[in-house]
C-alpha cells in the first residue's frame, strides 16, 4: 500500500512540476516584465481559473479564499466548482454509482475524480487545486 501512495504522490508531483513549468513558460512568452505590473489584466481581459473545492474545515476554507485572491492579483478571473458543477455532466450519476463503493460517494478520492466532470461540465479551461498557488519572478 505504501509503495502505491508513495507512486502515485510521485506521479501527482510530476504532474504539478509540468504545469508549473508550462504555466511559467507561458507568462515568459506572454507577459513581459512582471516587475512593471504588466501580467495585471483588466476584468474584462483575465482568463478564468477553475479550482474544485468541497469545503472538509474552516482551515481548507481559508486556503480557498488565499487562492482567490492570489489567482486573482495575477490577473485571473476565479472560479470555484463544486459538486453541484459535477451533477452537471450527464455521466455523473454512472460514475457515482461506481465511486460510492470503492471510495465513499463524497470521500477524498471520489472527490478527486468528481472535479474532471465539473470541469467538462463547465466548459473545460485552467483548472488548479484549491491550495496551489501562482508564482511568478
Amino acid at each position: 500500500m505504501v509503495g502505491i501512495l508513495g507512486k502515485r504522490r510521485q506521479q501527482n508531483f510530476l504532474l504539478l512540476l509540468i504545469f508549473a513549468a508550462f504555466v511559467v513558460f507561458q507568462s515568459n512568452q506572454n507577459e513581459g516584465d512582471f516587475n512593471n505590473n504588466q501580467h495585471l489584466r483588466s476584468l474584462s481581459e483575465r482568463p478564468v481559473i477553475h479550482t474544485f473545492f468541497h469545503s472538509r474545515g474552516k482551515v481548507e476554507e481559508a486556503v480557498l479564499q488565499v487562492w482567490k485572491r492570489e489567482w486573482s492579483n495575477y490577473g485571473f478571473e476565479t472560479k470555484v466548482l463544486t459538486i453541484e458543477d459535477a451533477k452537471k455532466h450527464p455521466d455523473f450519476e454512472k460514475v457515482e454509482s461506481i465511486m460510492e463503493p470503492l471510495h465513499t460517494k463524497m470521500g477524498y478520492d471520489a472527490l478527486c475524480f468528481y472535479r474532471w466532470f465539473a470541469m467538462a461540465a463547465s466548459g473545460g479551461g485552467w483548472m488548479s487545486d484549491h491550495d496551489t498557488f501562482p508564482i511568478f519572478h
